[in-house]
């Protein structure tokens, strides 16, 4: 299919009040498990990313799966030493007679021509795994290391096979490659610097996909396409086209991160005394709901379609919640009613999440949308909050009535008139 295209120029005025944005500063950002786990699929082939498994959870700077502030522990050297190993093994799997072939003519006839070949191979990987040329003297340390792994072989194949074992493990285990450099051309200084072609290259590419850089957009960088804003664009658009999974899925990640979409909270846990129809299969329900519709609007990601849109997706699991009859055994895309469902702040993974486990809650709801949707800050939470009446059934029936004591009192009102 066709990419999206670039968002068009906002009317004057639209973002007039906003501050302009501060540019990040020079930094280190250490892959996320996603994204080693796109790296290492993308240099050995999907089935070498179980060795990544041993690699420790994400967590969520200020709410996103991020690298970023990550820095590395003993117990993350130790894992990361074990992945390497694997990795290494696993690559050292493919060297068939073929593959060395293509490494360079008579590889195995002589020590001479091992090393050339050792060294041919390296410079390639590295490229791959570091997102940027590999430098002279890195080869030379490459080949050192090299060196030393095949004096353990017993003949010209296996000499061959664990020095580059060996090597790449080194490669596997070196912060060029689970790190993401952000800091400019050597001898950069200052807070904010301008990125290389390479930097810019894997900024894009693990922002757009959660990949590293293909052969087409390092191509870009060495030939300095990525210096305009058009270039970045192209491949931009570029990447979003060859590898719309990818796109597609960090589109749900990042969308469900940014609205706070989360079933592992707290929250979740929901009373089945106040929700009797509550099951573990109506929240997976909910959350394949979530998953489904922010996946399908990534095929034709627009603004007006992702907070207006009164379609989701419904199958057994969920039906109860939108009170409708699911249309066969699986989840269906389906047209709900508008005054109740109209974007992905009506959907009930939305809803959930910013709630109590016995009862929902406007004030969450609308905090989220003040924080995460129009960036505003909230007032510290007052030291004495007084509690809202019981919802009875007597007097105090609705959620509504609950909450218009918030505004009843002029204490409370300053605020919860914003976000209630």
């Amino acid at each position: 299919g066709q990419p999206p295209a670039p968002p068009a120029t906002p009317p004057p005025g639209l973002c007039a009040s906003l501050p302009a944005a501060d540019s990040p500063p020079a930094r280190l950002r250490r892959l996320s498990k996603l994204e080693l786990e796109h790296t290492v699929a993308d240099l050995l082939g999907s089935t070498a990313v179980a060795a990544v498994s041993a690699v420790e959870a994400d967590t969520r700077a200020l709410g996103y799966s991020t690298g970023d502030e990550r820095g590395v522990t003993d117990g993350y050297v130790d894992r990361l030493r074990g992945v390497a190993e694997a990795l290494a093994a696993e690559a050292r799997k493919g060297l068939t007679p073929t593959a060395i072939e293509k490494l360079g003519t008579g590889c195995l006839a002589s020590d001479g021509n091992a090393r050339a070949c050792a060294g041919s191979f390296l410079v390639d990987f590295g490229r791959r795994a570091y997102r940027r040329p590999v430098a002279d003297d890195e080869r030379t340390l490459l080949l050192e290391v090299y060196d030393a792994g095949r004096a353990l072989g017993t003949d010209a194949g296996s000499r061959f096979a664990t020095g580059l074992e060996w090597a790449t493990r080194a490669i596997l285990q070196s912060p060029h490659f689970f790190f993401r450099s952000e800091l400019g051309a050597p001898g950069a200084t200052g807070a904010t610097v301008t990125l290389t072609a390479y930097e810019i290259a894997s900024s894009l590419s693990y922002a757009v996909i959660a990949s590293p850089p293909d052969a087409t957009l390092l191509a870009s960088a060495e030939r300095g396409a990525l210096a305009t804003a058009e270039g970045r664009i192209a491949e931009a658009q570029r990447l979003m086209s060859a590898r719309p999974e990818r796109f597609r899925s960090q589109l749900q990640r990042f969308l469900q991160e940014w609205l706070q979409i989360d079933f592992e909270n707290p929250e979740w846990a929901k009373s089945t005394t106040e929700y009797p129809f509550f099951a573990e299969a109506v929240k997976a329900g909910l959350r394949t709901e979530a998953d489904m519709f922010f996946g399908d609007w990534a095929a034709q990601p627009t603004l007006t379609t992702l907070l207006t849109s009164s379609e989701s997706f419904v199958g057994p699991a969920n039906a109860v919640v939108h009170g409708v009859a699911a249309a066969g055994s699986i989840m269906t895309k389906t047209r709900l009613d508008p005054g109740r469902r109209a974007g992905a702040l009506t959907l009930p993974a939305f809803l959930g999440s910013h709630a109590h486990s016995d009862s929902s809650s406007p004030t969450l709801r609308g905090a989220a949308i003040v924080k995460q949707l129009i960036c505003g800050e909230l007032p510290p939470v007052p030291a004495v909050v007084p509690p809202l009446p019981a919802a009875d059934g007597s007097t105090v029936k609705t959620t509504r009535q609950r909450f218009q004591q918030h505004v009843a009192s002029p204490f409370c009102a300053s605020c919860h008139e914003v976000f209630d």
